[in-house]
């Protein structure tokens, strides 16, 4: 099949998991013999630009505009379309999946892909085909614990984003999926079942992929930790720092760690500018014991998480596939994750991990201190989530997973 992939951002030098995500179902196809082109955006420079990577042909449109507006220019962004147009009609693709084009791409490109195939599909990385920001409101949160799905009201809109707000963009976006007739993945059933309560039709549930990377050497592992002096029991964090990710929240559970294992260490995957204002709120005692390494390649990760005793993974909002809970349980490394999003589909409590709220940061603390003083614990809940994560969440399993759905449309 040839297959166009669209997708905001260019996979060189993304950080966000949605971008990881596209780009390894995007080798994952090529890899079985199908023919992928990538459409993405740049800011700067030429109208556009054409290369080719190890997979094949990457086209990026330039398109630039003030982000304050991306509620409207969601919808539509007359910058992209021309462009699409000219490379829909060139390469005529049997199957247009697009991933993350909220931002620039816009939803509009969906109804463009539909004039030249019938086969149209949106990977849901995340809630915004409905909310205007990551959901972790606290009506959210109560559902969840409560076992309710989560319906948003334009209320909940106007509290996160204000004057922002647009009252057309949910109808627009519910309108073009369906003129398109877009099938809309999800990448949790926790996701599904919640653009579903909130009127998004069509859709499936597909869980994104691991690395299948390998174990990292033990020798690079020990140059690993000696690189960022680590020398106690030590836990494992990544990803954008912020409230939302639970990284507040994780330092008030760290303090409780260091009072029953006081060499115990925090280290930290992502921006030093972002962590900084959040260490510079916590206890001296925490702040001695966090390390920040700023962004590793994702193929570099393997090593970080082999240098880790315990993963965590405290999300206060709906994650809606933290790959960092595949990644640890391929690493054989056992989580401590957010009971809020997708980690219950992810972990099984108790067996490769422990499943808890964040915000109750005793039992969260209890969860961390149980694996790091049990090694037999931690080995056994690494070996089962490991063989899990080959069963359940290779690339292999996910790229046959789209080809039937490609090949069913």
């Amino acid at each position: 099949m040839r297959i166009l992939f669209l997708h905001d951002d260019p996979p060189t030098g993304a950080h966000g998991g949605a971008a990881v995500a596209m780009d390894r179902l995007r080798r994952g196809l090529a890899s079985s013999g199908h023919e992928v082109m990538l459409v993405t955006t740049h800011r700067e420079g030429n109208p556009i630009d054409r290369r080719h990577d190890t997979v094949g042909e990457i086209a990026s449109i330039r398109t630039a505009y003030d982000l304050r507006r991306r509620h409207w220019r969601c919808i539509r962004n007359p910058d992209t379309l021309s462009p699409l147009d000219q490379i829909l009609q060139e390469i005529k693709p049997d199957v247009v999946h697009a991933h993350n084009i909220h931002t620039y791409l816009s939803y509009e490109s969906l109804l463009h892909a539909s004039r030249v195939t019938s086969s149209v599909f949106l990977t849901a990385h995340d809630t915004f085909l409905v909310s205007f920001h990551r959901l972790g409101s606290e009506g959210y949160l109560g559902d969840t614990l409560a076992g309710r799905l989560h319906r948003m009201s334009w209320l909940d809109h106007v509290r996160v984003v204000g004057r922002r707000f647009n009252p057309f963009r949910n109808r627009a976006i519910r309108r073009i999926l369906h003129q398109s007739g877009t099938t809309v993945i999800a990448v949790s059933h926790a996701l599904e079942s919640f653009l579903q309560a909130n009127a998004i039709e069509r859709t499936v549930t597909i869980h994104n992929a691991g690395s299948g990377n390998a174990p990292a050497s033990a020798e690079d592992i020990a140059a690993f930790r000696t690189r960022h002096t680590l020398s106690g029991p030590t836990i494992l964090f990544g990803g954008r720092l912020s409230v939302e990710k639970g990284f507040d929240a994780l330092l008030h559970v760290m303090e409780k760690v260091l009072q029953t294992i006081p060499s115990a260490q925090l280290i930290i995957i992502g921006d030093h500018e972002r962590a900084r204002p959040f260490l510079e709120r916590a206890r001296p005692e925490v702040q001695a014991a966090t390390r920040v390494t700023g962004w590793i390649a994702p193929e570099q990760m393997s090593i970080a998480y082999g240098a880790a005793d315990v993963v965590t993974t405290p999300s206060l909002y709906l994650d809606a596939f933290n790959l960092m809970n595949v990644e640890a349980m391929e690493a054989s490394r056992p989580v401590v994750a957010s009971c809020f999003g997708a980690a219950t589909e992810i972990i099984e409590d108790g067996t490769s991990g422990f499943i808890v709220d964040p915000r109750d940061t005793d039992a969260y603390a209890h969860s961390i201190l149980t694996l790091l003083r049990n090694e037999p614990l931690r080995r056994r809940m690494g070996e089962t989530g490991q063989k899990r994560s080959r069963e359940e969440f290779s690339l292999l399993k996910q790229v046959a997973a789209h080809v039937q759905l490609y090949g069913g449309h």
